[in-house]
């Protein structure tokens, strides 16, 4: 390997993952874990990575922009990785674009995994994204947002064979270009955030087994209505069934989040919406954001302003397209800024 530094830049985009929650959890049985859930194309990382100008940079690399020290941090666990001796740590890094953690948008394995790959390829390697799921810990529990990342798309993941093991992809559907997913997150900038970490370890621990008719309802809702729904283009029915796989699943964890929904605010919101006609709505991952399908922009916005009259609370909305393509890194002059 040269000792030059490759006069090179590459830029890599990701999107954001929304996960549904599990389909089982330590049956008697048969798989482990399982889910649904979806890559949407914003928010997310957009992070630009390059050699240094000289040989003299931080071994650790310099990082500039949002979150520089969440990025730095994942970057000095590169060293002491397999992966370090096909990576380029001591790349310049600029982000471009954040995406806030612990919202239940999978923030953290898709920015592993593009930094690990941008590194990787700033090098001149290329390195399979379960190998960086390996060495990070991600994908332990749902291998949608590692999946997601290189292909985009709604998935359907099958669960582990044996706990511990990564998932296996059951299903991959395009996701409609024309429909959007309004998010819901509380406002106010000290709201709860989702579990993580210890506490989601905790949480875990905390909760029985999964009837088997639970993983029943679950997986009837997918292979009946869910994936039907998608192939027909029918949001309607897609957000309907959404709706009741997310109560469901938040009625299995309402004994280690209090609710349905995790965040009292939102649990208000939804209620109100609900009255009102709204259906679709679900939490993702641990939340605290709530997803409502839309069938088009124009349904999405006047959805959006619903949200914003009926909620009492401060709130933060987004509207997302689908995400159907994965991550492709790219010399960074070819991208816009």
């Amino acid at each position: 390997m040269s000792t030059e530094p490759v006069n090179r830049t590459i830029r890599i985009q990701t999107g954001a993952r929304l996960h549904f929650g599990p389909l089982s959890y330590h049956p008697i049985q048969g798989r482990h874990f399982g889910g649904i859930g979806m890559m949407i194309d914003s928010p997310g990382w957009d992070l630009e990575l390059s050699h240094p100008v000289s040989l003299t940079a931080k071994p650790t690399g310099h990082v500039v922009g949002e979150e520089r020290d969440r990025v730095a941090e994942v970057l000095n666990r590169f060293r002491t990785s397999a992966l370090s001796s096909c990576t380029s740590l001591n790349a310049q890094i600029r982000i471009l674009r954040s995406l806030k953690s612990h919202q239940g948008l999978g923030s953290g394995t898709q920015l592993a995994l593009a930094l690990g790959t941008g590194l990787c390829l700033l090098a001149g390697h290329h390195v399979d994204p379960r190998e960086l799921a390996h060495w990070f810990g991600r994908g332990r529990r749902s291998m949608i947002g590692l999946t997601g990342f290189a292909t985009g798309g709604f998935l359907v993941d099958g669960g582990q064979e044996r706990p511990g093991t990564l998932g296996t992809l059951a299903c991959r559907v395009e996701i409609p270009s024309d429909w959007r997913f309004v998010l819901i997150a509380p406002g106010d900038t000290g709201a709860e955030v989702g579990l993580c970490g210890e506490p989601e370890q905790r949480a875990f621990q905390h909760l029985a087994p999964m009837a088997i008719e639970v993983t029943q309802q679950l997986c009837q809702l997918v292979v009946m209505q869910l994936l039907p729904a998608l192939h027909a283009k029918r949001c309607d029915l897609f957000a309907a069934a959404l709706e009741q796989y997310g109560r469901l699943v938040g009625e299995f964890f309402r004994p280690v989040q209090g609710g349905i929904f995790a965040a009292p605010p939102m649990r208000a919101l939804v209620e109100r919406l609900s009255e009102a006609g709204v259906v679709g709505m679900a939490q993702t991952s641990w939340g605290p954001t709530v997803v409502i399908p839309a069938g088009s922009q124009s349904l999405a916005e006047s959805l959006e302003r619903e949200v914003q009259q009926l909620a009492q609370q401060p709130v933060t909305t987004h509207i997302a397209a689908p995400r159907n393509v994965g991550v492709q890194p790219v010399p960074a002059e070819t991208i816009g800024t």
